[in-house]
């Protein structure tokens, strides 16, 4: 059901730790130069990340994909039939995936099992409804920052690149940091993305596979 630290995790864990080195490397150039780094920057700080867990969920959540369309009560009874509470990893699986976690999404009610399959929510009605699977792109950290026109230009967003083709990557709002892609760059768009440096390109871009 495990597998350790997601590798996703451990890259933004390493990650954390280059940006920290960074800023205070940021920090001592200015000092050395005569100036104030507490009002130009302030202190160097390390971002918080939080473990992430390689949990194989995949199959639990093709199973509740199975069973969208129907009763959620019907489909609550079947989850506690199928599947064993009284092991940790069952716990586990059944009231911190399967079921609506305490920390769903506040805005519709919505939960994730596993990334790749979508977003479960019980309409009005009390039936279990399934979302259309997209596209998940966790951003790692920048030790960097992009210039100020390209931080103007993506804002929250990243740019996904595919080939030649160019999409938005919006937030996903879980509150987990991830992005989801969105629809293409308008020929504006790409210009303007064209355009800045190949540096600042590199910090607001994210391959797609």
């Amino acid at each position: 059901m495990e597998g350790g630290r997601h590798r996703v995790n451990k890259r933004w864990r390493k990650q954390s730790y280059r940006t920290e080195r960074a800023a205070e490397r940021r920090y001592v150039r200015l000092a050395l130069r005569g100036d104030d780094p507490d009002e130009c920057i302030g202190r160097p700080w390390r971002p918080k990340v939080y473990k992430g867990f390689d949990d194989k969920l995949a199959p639990a959540a093709r199973w509740l994909r199975s069973r969208a369309g129907r009763p959620w009560a019907e489909v609550e009874g079947e989850i506690f039939r199928t599947f064993d509470t009284r092991s940790l990893a069952g716990r586990h699986i059944v009231f911190g995936h399967l079921l609506p976690p305490p920390w769903n999404n506040p805005r519709d009610g919505s939960w994730v099992v596993c990334f790749t399959v979508g977003r479960f929510w019980v309409d009005e009605a009390g039936v279990l409804r399934n979302g259309p699977l997209v596209r998940w792109v966790h951003p790692p950290y920048l030790a960097e920052e992009p210039s100020r026109a390209a931080a103007a230009f993506v804002g929250e967003r990243r740019v996904g690149l595919h080939g030649t083709r160019r999409y938005w990557l919006v937030p996903t709002g879980n509150g987990w940091g991830g992005l989801r892609q969105d629809r293409e760059l308008l020929p504006a768009e790409a210009a303007v993305f064209e355009a800045f440096s190949d540096e600042d390109r590199g910090f607001i871009s994210r391959r797609l596979s």
